[in-house]
């Protein structure tokens, strides 16, 4: 790939001005005929390779699940990590990389508790105890979504079958209300 044009900085931009996704990354490119990549890859998902941005332990050191850190400081726009954002191969990738940070910050949550419960403040450390006690830091089950969570969740949808629409509309395919013809 010696070649293809090395972007060494953001903002990571096309010929054409449109914000670059699948070449950026390597699991991306690494099947592509080379006639067919626009640059080199600047990002891997997951690994540590020379010369590339290791995405995974980069986000997770960062230490922000809003994904604007990474944003800002890998990418220099809020808009391209938008871009991204709607790519389903990206959002696959930030859902592993939020798995691990959210285990992580648990892990951090759960040793200041214990370094609490270990200290002098007789409440923080009554308190801290019972978090570890009652495994406060593993509540997975909890009570019905609120009100805002699933409107947030409608309103997903939504756009979801508004992408769908307009990729149908655009390759000239209609839907059938009711599925008769």
């Amino acid at each position: 790939m010696s070649d293809l044009k090395k972007l060494t900085k953001p903002p990571y931009k096309g010929e054409s001005g449109v914000w670059l996704t699948e070449a950026l990354f390597y699991q991306k490119t690494v099947d592509k005929p080379k006639n067919r990549l626009i640059c080199e890859p600047v990002f891997d998902l997951y690994d540590t390779r020379p010369g590339l941005i290791n995405c995974r332990t980069t986000f997770v050191n960062l230490k922000d699940p809003t994904g604007r850190k990474w944003a800002m400081t890998y990418l220099g726009d809020w808009n391209h990590w938008l871009r991204l954002m709607r790519c389903a191969w990206f959002r696959e990738a930030f859902e592993v990389w939020i798995s691990e940070l959210n285990l992580q910050l648990k892990s951090e949550a759960i040793a200041k508790a214990l370094e609490i419960m270990n200290g002098e403040n007789g409440a923080q450390a009554l308190a801290a105890a019972k978090f570890i006690a009652t495994a406060e830091y593993d509540k997975s089950v909890r009570g019905r979504p609120s009100k805002q969570e699933l409107e947030g969740q409608l309103k997903k949808a939504a756009e979801a079958l508004t992408v769908e629409d307009e990729d149908l509309a655009r390759i000239g395919l209609k839907v059938i209300a009711g599925g008769k013809a």
